[in-house]
């Protein structure tokens, strides 16, 4: 069979086909392309990729190819039709229209592409072709991938890692922390996994059909591509893989002619080598452990959280959802308060039918239940005319089952705005139409072999080309947008404020639906009133500021981000309307740390004391290290932080007549017990951490007594705070046992590394331990202190911009560097604990109830 496809006539627009073809590979190779396209030019040469089929599938239609050999049919047409007609309902609808427009062009260009590529595939020798195109791609990606992330991230690991063990910190490289998994070159280690369970199959497939000398590239390949989907530690495309798997065997066991218990051995040592795989990955082994023992986890969490977002989202809008791109928009506003400070803010749902329902409501839940459904039904027809598989087969067999794969993959993730994996579906839809159209299985559901349109074919090319320059003029001011901010971030860079806020204007009168630009002229030059020491450049800054703040809360009013900190410019000129934006901010993550702190401020500002001090109560029940904080010592605290205290014990005393969960009743006892021992009522603690029966905090609060517990401490597992204990217990090792402590940290695993500032915190810590006559002095008087920013990651990915700065809140934050760093489980803040936000919610609304009724 030939491999290589002949062009017959200009019908098939061969330039641009390699046009289109060479925008997907560099879409699908370069590294760290789904961000990349986020970036001034890169968002150009993007737009110029999509729209790329679009001219590619008039330049068909206008050489009067058949219609025929366009369509994918088996009804499939129909339900691309009904999307499109879904994309243009939602977009009219959308609270959003322009971020609707903008992803629904985006959809209808690898639609578009989709029927391209039909049109194209009119032999089986270009069926062939393409998906050998695809499979060397995929080999590429692959081999890239694997060389990105060994040279980026596992050797430098294991660098860090020897380092650490001259420090005499014990480590292993560790595939729970996200930054050491394989998101080369896609950006995110879910992306790559998913690619990979697409392209897995096809390797295979090419694999069986290949000549023996040819055969074993693409077997090395698979084992390559193997090897590389255990670095992304993706659960879910493990999942998906063992499912094909089970589903593989039985599919064997119908059709081949191998010895049952020689088939039964090898699917048995299948299932075994998986699970060994599995429980050997540091990521995978904690979730199967917690499964076993019916408990939960933060990740799964995760995913309940956005699904039932998602599900509010379109019970809401049914009939159009909020429209494409709107949900980084909306999410805060439907996302469940009980979901505490896990998932706070997304760009995606993790769910490809949640997202969809979330986005298109009934359109997105039809099409692709239909679409799955007719393709389901023509697979088993396909398969019931082949009766097994052979040679020439095995590539659609190989189709379904990276489409079935990826099938099971996509309930946890929402992967169809990223070019590469979308461009693999499509191709192998493609193909699917074009075998299942010449297998003729069913007259009633084929179209005409020689249908062209009508004379008029070329109007339908004129409509098009209309449709896309009309587009295109839609986006200029957009692109205009982008780059001129391009340039006034550098101006921001290089110190010229001023050109940067007349640059910005600018583009917020192009784009004026856009966020991102008033965002970030209201963060910078808020950011920029507290650098500078003028009063009154700080106050023109700051006025400039809210001005800006205020208009983005207009243009998007569901986020938090611009509400909390427009909170914090007004709280000293304008305490009132500083409440107001923080009991907003508290609607949207009550959890989230200094919400209910700047609320309270906002109250003490105005003289309304009690409320404030409830408010700082709720904070230090959400966020309990904060009761550590040397802030309480400033001037505008220090009168109210014993009512506070007196506050926050009676909170925790009546949560435990009321809450019966025990998980929940446990974290109350720990953290009334935290209080009592911060205020150096040992007793007290003693009696509730003995509920919680927690060994660190007994320890802990003997070593505050004054206790020597040598023997017991060696009993406890090395952490970061159990080697701080040693250290005060050992003067002669004490700067060795702080510096290990100090690199032991999570935090430090693997930003910040041996070449962060450990000398200098190492020091002071060695330092106010040295000259501390109790344990407990040393934690509340003497330990030193930091001021770190909150820094709002992933804020430019989430806002699809990175040209721009990254935020950081201007909440105020001191913190007790050894409490937070090495004692913060003596105080714990749990990210996702549904009960313990259930028990708190009441507490909360009542409060808000009262400030709004004031």
């Amino acid at each position: 069979m030939s491999t290589s496809p002949k062009i017959l006539d200009q019908s098939d627009g061969k330039l641009l086909a390699i046009i289109t073809a060479i925008a997907y590979i560099w879409l699908t190779l370069m590294p760290g392309s789904n961000t990349m396209v986020l970036l001034w030019p890169w968002v150009f040469v993007w737009q110029i990729s999509l729209v790329m089929p679009v001219i590619w599938l008039l330049w068909q239609i206008w050489y009067q190819r058949p219609i025929s050999a366009l369509k994918l049919g088996h009804h499939l047409d129909i339900l691309a039709g009904l999307l499109g007609i879904g994309i243009i309902i939602s977009s009219l609808c959308s609270k959003f229209p322009q971020y609707s427009i903008w992803y629904g062009w985006a959809t209808l260009c690898m639609l578009a592409a989709l029927y391209a590529v039909k049109g194209w595939l009119n032999s089986p020798a270009r069926r062939q072709w393409i998906l050998m195109f695809q499979g060397y791609l995929a080999v590429c990606f692959i081999v890239l991938s694997l060389v990105l992330w060994l040279t980026q991230t596992y050797f430098p690991e294991l660098d860090r890692l020897q380092a650490l063990q001259i420090v005499g910190v014990e480590a292993r490289f560790d595939f729970s922390t996200n930054s050491l998994r394989n998101w080369h070159p896609l950006g995110h280690p879910n992306y790559v996994a998913g690619y990979l369970v697409l392209v897995l199959p096809l390797l295979v497939g090419l694999g069986i059909q290949q000549q023996k000398r040819h055969r074993w590239f693409w077997f090395v390949a698979t084992s390559l591509g193997s090897l590389c989907l255990y670095t992304t530690s993706s659960r879910g495309a493990w999942l998906a893989l063992l499912v094909l798997g089970l589903v593989g065997a039985i599919i064997v066991a119908i059709y081949s002619k191998m010895p049952r218990h020689l088939l039964a051995v090898l699917s048995l040592s299948s299932v075994i080598v998986m699970i060994t795989m599995a429980l050997a990955n540091s990521r995978f082994r904690p979730l199967i452990l917690n499964l076993i023992q019916g408990k939960g986890s933060g990740e799964l969490g995760y995913r309940i959280i956005t699904n039932v977002a998602g599900w509010q989202m379109g019970i809401i809008y049914p009939l159009s959802g909020l429209g494409l791109g709107s949900v980084p928009q909306s999410y805060q506003q439907y996302r469940p308060f009980w979901a505490g400070r896990e998932a706070e803010m997304v760009y995606q749902l993790h769910s490809t039918p949640a997202q969809l329902w979330a986005e298109l409501g009934v359109w997105g839940v039809f099409i692709p239940l239909m679409g799955t459904f007719l393709i389901g039904r023509l697979s088993i027809q396909w398969i019931q005319e082949q009766r097994g598989v052979n040679q020439d087969n095995i590539l659609i067999w190989s189709i379904l089952a990276g489409l079935f794969s990826y099938l099971i993959f996509s309930l946890t993730d929402y992967q169809l705005d990223n070019i590469c994996i979308s461009g693999i579906l499509l191709i192998y839809i493609a193909v699917l139409a074009d075998e299942f159209k010449a297998q003729q299985f069913s007259q009633s559901m084929q179209f005409p072999h020689h249908l062209y349109f009508p004379t008029g074919h070329r109007y339908l090319v004129g409509i098009g080309a209309g449709i896309t320059i009309a587009v295109g003029i839609w986006l200029i001011p957009i692109h205009r947008a982008w780059a001129l901010s391009n340039y006034g971030f550098f101006e921001l860079r290089e110190g010229s404020t001023e050109a940067f806020v007349q640059v910005l204007s600018k583009v917020h009168s192009l784009v004026p639906w856009e966020v991102y630009y008033p965002y970030q002229l209201g963060w910078n030059l808020g950011d920029l009133s507290y650098q500078t020491q003028d009063l009154e450049e700080q106050e023109d800054l700051r006025r400039k500021a809210v001005e800006w703040l205020d208009i983005a809360n207009k243009i998007s009013p569901s986020h938090e981000f611009g509400h909390s900190n427009l909170g914090w410019l007004l709280i000293n000129s304008n305490p009132k309307a500083a409440t107001e934006e923080f009991i907003k901010s508290t609607r949207l993550v009550s959890a989230k740390q200094g919400v209910f702190f700047g609320l309270g401020f906002s109250l003490l500002q105005q003289g309304k004391t009690e409320l404030a001090v409830e408010a700082m109560a709720l904070e230090l029940m959400r966020h309990p290290l904060t009761l550590t904080s040397p802030i309480w010592q400033l001037r505008q605290f220090r009168p109210i932080y014993s009512e506070i205290l007196t506050k926050l014990e009676a909170n925790y005393d009546d949560l435990l007549t009321q809450v019966s969960d025990l998980e929940t009743d446990q974290l109350i006892y720990q953290l009334r017990g935290g209080l009592y021992w911060w205020q150096g009522d040992f007793e007290k603690a003693d009696e509730d951490w003995q509920m919680e029966n927690n060994d660190f905090c007994q320890i802990l609060l003997a070593i505050s007594q004054g206790q020597d517990i040598n023997q017991e401490i060696d009993d406890l597992p090395v952490s970061p705070g159990t080697l701080a204990l040693q250290a005060w217990l050992m003067p002669e090792n004490r700067e060795q046992l702080l510096r290990q402590a100090w690199l032991s940290r999570p935090e430090a695993i693997p930003q910040l590394g041996v070449e962060s500032p450990t000398g200098d915190v190492v020091d002071q810590l060695t330092q106010t331990m040295s000259s501390a006559e109790t344990f407990f002095q040393w934690l509340k008087m003497l330990a030193p202190n930091w001021q770190p920013r909150s820094q709002r990651l992933g804020f430019g990915v989430l806002m699809r911009h990175i040209d721009g700065s990254l935020p950081s809140d201007f909440l105020p934050r001191i913190e007790n560097i050894p409490m937070t760093e090495f004692f913060d489980i003596v105080l714990p803040s749990p990210n996702y604990l549904p009960s313990w936000d259930i028990a708190l919610q009441p507490l909360r609304q009542n409060l808000i109830d009262r400030v709004s009724f004031d």
